[in-house]
């Protein structure tokens, strides 16, 4: 069997496969040493050379061990933003590096620095603001009291002479009643629980008794005509401790309207 071999083609391909592997070469093992490597060989190589030079390279290359990965980390992520800067780590060899781009860091994320806090003047009240205004406030009111005298001590102190008024007021008649009528003598009793000075306790102060023509005085007392000491027959309009019973017989000739 006869094989018919194209020498232009084999040294076509041939000089292919040595630029390529002198590429690769200048890679793995720096562009001197390859240029060592060829001078070792001769200073002209043949085809076959060449194809036993990449052979043998292939092997030695699959002999060797992959290289170590190397982790890197970003700088200048304290200052609040990532640059292109890869600095390597010696520790976990696993991780390999990541390139990341720089990226605007919004305002709001980094901490507002002292300087941006002008000092400001606080104003007093009634003193003028910005704009010339002044604040409103409520006039003081003064109330006048009777003299009294005022001690300190200890943080405590003690008010002689205070009288501080009445503080409740007093009750009212619930139980009033008609005991005794005469027509012809246009008198009339009554009867009722004296009420005290505050609510039901105490004495009162004085007694209003009013009249009336009409029912209206039981929904307006202030209509009704006020019950005075020339009206009284008998028993007095002095008011009683509370809780007592207290009985009076007026006269009355005629009601006003």
């Amino acid at each position: 069997m006869n094989v018919i071999l194209d020498f232009e083609e084999i040294i076509e391909a041939v000089t292919k496969n040595f630029v390529a592997l002198s590429k690769k070469l200048m890679l793995e093992v720096g562009a001197d040493n390859v240029t060592e490597l060829l001078e070792s060989q001769g200073e002209e190589l043949s085809a076959l050379d060449l194809i036993q030079l990449e052979k043998q390279m292939i092997e030695e290359e699959e002999e060797m061990p992959p290289p170590e990965p190397k982790r890197f980390a970003s700088k200048g992520l304290e200052e609040g933003y990532k640059t292109d800067e890869l600095t390597p780590l010696l520790s976990d060899p696993i991780t390999n590096a990541i390139r990341v781009r720089e990226f605007p860091v919004p305002e709001n994320s980094l901490p507002v620095p002292e300087s941006h806090f002008p000092v400001k003047i606080l104003a007093m009240p009634n003193s003028p603001l910005e704009g010339g205004d002044k604040r409103n406030i409520d006039p003081i009111e003064k109330v006048r009291v009777e003299p009294f005298t005022r001690y300190t001590s200890g943080g405590i102190f003690k008010v002689i002479n205070y009288q501080p008024g009445d503080q409740q007021p007093p009750g009212r008649v619930t139980d009033l009643k008609v005991s005794s009528l005469s027509l012809y003598e246009a008198t009339v009793s009554l009867e009722w629980t004296s009420p005290g000075d505050d609510f039901y306790d105490g004495t009162a102060s004085f007694l209003d008794l009013r009249y009336h023509k009409s029912m209206k005085l039981v929904k307006d007392f202030d209509i009704g005509h006020r019950i005075s000491d020339s009206h009284v027959i008998q028993g007095d309009l002095i008011p009683q401790m509370a809780g007592l019973p207290h009985r009076v017989t007026v006269k009355v000739l005629s009601a006003p309207a």
